[in-house]
């Protein structure tokens, strides 16, 4: 046991992070840990909260559609580029934040950070991609429905806050998907995505 505590106690204390905001209003926050890897955790303060009824549902379209090009990438080739090195990508929407992560090997962080930020930031929002996609989100919302525990979650939200924005889906209901446009999309997509709504987490073994 003797041993056991002093070896521990001889194992060096975690880097804290480091915490920088830019005159722009982009937080970064990055911290170094000996692990083989790189993750880079790109948060918006975006979510259903800030939606108003005629749009619900806006932020996890938009979260779909980031991923459909920009003036440098095609759609796809973001994730090809990540598939192509081994790393992983991801994305997700709650009521207060929208984030998206890259994982990668240290050496490949330099080339696909950038990439990550492009996508999320620079997204084109391309009128056939809406379409295919809204298909693909009307198809979430109707699993949602299948499933009695996510049914009961929503109707004790809509109880719960009923007079608060916390009452809305993330989803949204499938008859304003239905309707919502490209351009309405583009404009929040403006709006929203400002350097001064994101915090750049990055953690890991950094080049």
């Amino acid at each position: 046991m003797t041993a056991t505590l002093l070896k521990s106690s001889l194992t060096p204390p975690l880097i804290a992070p480091t915490i920088h905001r830019l005159p722009n209003g982009l937080t970064i926050i990055a911290e170094q840990m000996p692990v083989d890897a790189v993750n880079l955790n790109i948060w918006l303060s975006v979510g259903s909260a800030i939606e108003s009824d005629d749009i619900n549902g806006m932020a996890h379209f938009l979260e779909h559609m980031v991923f459909k090009g920009t003036a440098q990438l095609q759609s796809g080739e973001f994730e090809q580029q990540i598939e192509q090195r081994g790393a992983v990508t991801n994305a997700a929407t709650s009521q207060d934040y929208t984030h998206y992560y890259i994982t990668t090997a240290p050496k490949d962080f330099a080339d696909l950070a950038p990439l990550q930020v492009d996508v999320v930031m620079n997204a084109l929002i391309p009128e056939n991609g809406f379409e295919r996609e809204r298909h693909v989100v009307l198809e979430e919302i109707r699993r949602s429905q299948d499933s009695p525990r996510r049914r009961t979650f929503q109707h004790a939200t809509e109880v719960t806050f009923e007079r608060l924005p916390y009452r809305r889906q993330v989803l949204g209901p499938a008859s304003v998907i239905e309707h919502l446009t490209p351009q309405q999309m583009r404009n929040f997509h403006n709006q929203w995505y400002q350097p001064s709504s994101v915090t750049a987490v990055a953690v890991g073994n950094l080049p």
